[in-house]
């Protein structure tokens, strides 16, 4: 429906059309300069408050991916599901990377999410 409606075109045409726009990051502010100038960066963040949520890097030869949401984002982990099969079927891939699904809990709507990061079980990189 994404595809089909051209909603890539209209949210094009909105960004032209208003006085100000909002985004969480500067690479994203970086694309919709080139649509309007008026630009804030208001970054998304989860209780920058809390340590737990400050980052602590950690050197590594493993490319590490995570994604934290609740449970209303099961349309857009879905968008995610190619993806994740792709990977799971590339073997030369194994070991050197690794998902992490953040917040999940004994719910529904996270075994769900579960089942597409790990391509219902085939993402042996994504367990442990």
């Amino acid at each position: 429906m994404y595809r089909v409606n051209k909603i890539p075109r209209i949210i094009r045409e909105h960004i032209k059309c208003v006085d100000h726009v909002i985004c969480t990051n500067e690479f994203l502010a970086s694309k919709i300069r080139l649509l309007n100038p008026n630009v804030t960066i208001i970054p998304n963040c989860t209780y920058p408050f809390y340590k737990q949520f400050l980052p602590e890097p950690t050197p590594s030869d493993v490319v590490r991916f995570g994604w934290f949401g609740g449970a209303q984002h099961y349309e857009d982990v879905l968008l995610m599901q190619q993806g994740f099969e792709v990977l799971a079927c590339d073997k030369h891939l194994n070991q050197k990377y690794k998902l992490f699904l953040g917040g999940w809990n004994p719910n529904q709507m996270y075994e769900l999410y579960e089942d597409v990061f790990t391509a219902k079980g085939r993402n042996i990189t994504t367990k442990g």
